[in-house]
């Protein structure tokens, strides 16, 4: 198994990420690969021995679409990291969880960062009036708990329509280094029109950005 980094064609390459992803690499015991590929050219690139990836693209709209787009059917985490960085590795990570039940998912790749990389994690419920959030919460901290891992949780001020941008804009201020997001299921007609909660989240934040897409065997159209 590999996790793999992606330049843009033509961008200047990082040392220190590269040496970040070295290390990344050990902690998991994957091999390390860079490539040079155009957005268009990721789903062919990244086949069945790939456990992640990285994308090294300026916080433009149009650039991070592009990447969104080309990753919409991956089954495995990608996270957009600054090309100025300085490492893969997460000191901390900050996960939101909002109401919907596939926000549990991210608990299994919260959880490996923690055990192999003595990565913190902070997660934020969601400010809803039902409880969805936060037993989803629940069900992501029985799993750090199996592996006796500590964690700190939050409460958002922001319901779970607007925690995503919430935590987006704090991360300037906190000192977290990762966001664990879950893309969107599907785009509606505002993300459509004004870009899916995540864009948002990756060109408002200062820290890297992990996605998860949800896997449509995970959950029901109707919640």
């Amino acid at each position: 198994m590999k996790i793999v980094l992606i330049y843009q064609p033509e961008q200047t390459h990082n040392a220190s990420l590269e040496d970040s992803l070295i290390r990344l690499c050990k902690s998991l015991d994957k091999e390390p690969v860079v490539l040079d590929v155009k957005p268009e050219q990721i789903p062919i690139c990244i086949d069945e021995e790939t456990s992640m990836v990285f994308y090294t693209t300026p916080r433009e709209r149009k650039a991070v679409k592009q990447y969104l787009k080309a990753s919409r059917e991956l089954r495995i985490p990608y996270t957009f990291v600054a090309p100025s960085a300085d490492s893969l590795i997460p000191n901390s990570l900050v996960c939101p969880v909002t109401f919907l039940e596939e926000e549990a998912e991210k608990g299994q790749f919260a959880a490996a960062l923690a055990r192999y990389c003595d990565t913190k994690i902070t997660l934020v419920t969601a400010n809803d009036y039902g409880s969805k959030a936060r037993k989803t919460t629940e069900k992501i901290t029985s799993l750090l708990d199996k592996f006796s891992l500590k964690y700190q949780i939050e409460k958002g001020d922001k319901d779970s329509f607007k925690l995503y941008n919430e935590i987006a804009h704090k991360s300037v201020s906190r000192d977290w280094d990762m966001l664990l997001l879950s893309a969107s299921r599907e785009y509606g007609l505002d993300d459509i029109l004004f870009g899916p909660p995540e864009l948002h989240a990756i060109i408002n934040s200062s820290a890297a950005v992990m996605l998860v897409n949800p896997r449509a065997d995970l959950y029901s159209l109707c919640d």
